[in-house]
């Protein structure tokens, strides 16, 4: 049997996070555990050759998205590259949803599996990209998403999936690896912080330090951590950071490394997020 893994969104990976680095997870994992199976790994750049492990049973080939409009693109391009392979199977890696510029084709000579992502479907409720519904953009991708097999990261992902009617054949098979898998070992001993990543502006900083400065008065055992420029905090915290910092509720954690980031997760009581569409702040 031979799949296509649509793996243009490796260039999104960033210090082991994001979509791109699930997508190369499966292509380190996926060609092991299934050896009997043959496997087309679609590229968006020659330079993403290094993630592919070295094994016979994969091939690659460079889709480039040369076209102002890649939506486009994808609608009326990926269909007759996936039939020159000879392909039992497509699966797009993350498929970013109805509302957003994804790699799945609105018509496709063989089955097509999609994974969403649980950050992905948080834009969903955004006021803007609702009133997008009604566009023929919109229906379109919905009849893509109703011809495909649809994988996702947790079971938030999938009621959204449900309560949006975004639903084709099937309810989707729940790959648990978002949100709702519990990362954190139970024996670790959780502390009174509340977490934030990010400093810049569009992060809302100023409002998230405005709210930590009234939260201290109500919670004094608990500590508020923020993981960025410290300055660059300060300058958009207006002051507000000055007082925190020097009560010592406020610390201000500039370029963790990946050990701390951990720690930092684990013990953490609270993540607070800087909006819905933001996801985690990353």
């Amino acid at each position: 049997m031979k799949v296509i893994l649509d793996a243009r969104l490796l260039a999104t990976a960033y210090e082991k996070r994001g979509i791109g680095e699930y997508a190369k997870g499966v292509l380190r994992h996926l060609p092991v555990v299934a050896p009997d199976m043959e496997f087309v790994i679609f590229l968006a750049d020659k330079s993403h050759i290094c993630f592919l492990p070295d094994l016979p049973n994969i091939s690659w080939s460079l889709i480039k998205r040369s076209w102002r409009h890649p939506f486009m693109e994808d609608i009326f391009k990926l269909p007759g590259e996936i039939k020159k392979t000879g392909a039992h199977l497509y699966h797009a890696l993350a498929a970013l949803g109805p509302l957003r510029n994804i790699n799945l084709p609105y018509w496709s000579p063989v089955p097509v599996v999609a994974t969403v992502h649980d950050l992905h479907i948080e834009i969903l409720d955004d006021p803007y990209l609702v009133s997008c519904r009604k566009e023929w953009r919109y229906k379109v991708q919905r009849r893509a998403a109703e011809r495909a097999y649809l994988v996702a990261d947790s079971t938030y992902t999938a009621q959204t999936l449900v309560e949006h009617d975004l639903l084709g054949r099937s309810e989707p098979v729940v790959v648990p690896l978002g949100c709702d898998e519990p990362i954190v070992p139970e024996s670790v001993e959780k502390d009174n912080m509340v977490l934030f990543i990010g400093d810049a502006p569009h992060k809302n900083v100023a409002s998230v330090v405005q709210v930590f400065c009234m939260l201290s008065v109500r919670l004094p055992d608990w500590r508020f951590v923020m993981v960025g420029s410290k300055s660059r905090i300060r300058g958009l915290a207006q002051g507000y950071a000055d007082d925190l910092l020097t009560s010592g509720k406020l610390v201000i954690r500039e370029e963790p490394d990946e050990t701390e980031m951990r720690e930092l997760y684990e013990r953490s009581r609270l993540l607070f997020m800087p909006s819905l569409s933001e996801g985690f702040g990353f």
